[in-house]
């Protein structure tokens, strides 16, 4: 395993940071807290723009590294830090459908939960957004989750923070039902204890009110 040489997340309580967060509760490794002010706009001062120029939460500073994008942020860390605990490694024949779900987490889930949080619709032909409809990816969700515990079966990985923490954001906020399988799975991973030491690290809200 690779040797930590300071993990430091640069966070805004209450907002997508949350799921990186929840990801180095997981790894169980010390890591710092760079809380950045929102009501200062701090994240678009041109001291964070050096660390990620596009002004947003979270940030990863590994050493000398820096990562933007918290599924960029959660594949980093589960590679380095946890190969075969919180990714499948490369060889294993698990990790193809662990990728796909990492990147539909924010390629899927992400751009149709916020446009349903906003009220906002974009017909469109059948095909020509990248994201798809809403009916189908709940059936995707919902199919994947109603017989297994965790998205690659038994194995609990950092596609669950990145799905799951989309989910219980949207079921906090009431933009999905919580009932059926996908709510059963979302208070499964509410339970964990890393869950919820993010949650209190993040300001104490109920584990299903961030993402």
């Amino acid at each position: 395993m690779a040797t930590t040489r300071g993990l430091t997340l640069y966070h805004i309580p209450q907002s997508r940071s949350l799921t990186a967060l929840w990801m180095l509760e997981e790894l169980g490794l010390p890591y710092r807290v760079r809380k950045l002010d929102l009501a200062a706009a701090e994240q678009r001062g041109a001291a964070y723009l050096k660390i990620n120029p596009s002004g947003k939460v979270p940030a990863l500073a590994d050493g000398p590294m820096v990562v933007t994008e918290r599924g960029a942020i959660c594949m980093h860390l589960a590679d380095r830090y946890a190969p075969g605990r919180l990714a499948p490694i490369v060889v294993d024949p698990r990790r193809a459908e662990y990728l796909s779900w990492m990147f539909y987490a924010a390629g899927v889930l992400e751009p149709l939960l916020t446009l349903a949080f906003l009220r906002i619709e974009m017909p469109a032909p059948p095909g020509a957004l990248a994201w798809g409809d809403w009916t189908t990816m709940t059936a995707v969700v919902r199919d994947a989750v109603a017989h297994r515990e965790f998205l690659l079966g038994n194995q609990f990985s950092a596609a669950d923070i990145m799905v799951g923490s989309m989910l219980a954001w949207a079921l906090g906020t009431g933009v999905m039902e919580r009932e059926g399988p996908t709510a059963a799975y979302v208070e499964r991973l509410a339970a964990r204890p890393a869950r919820q030491r993010a949650t209190m690290a993040d300001g104490g809200r109920q584990a299903g009110g961030g993402r």
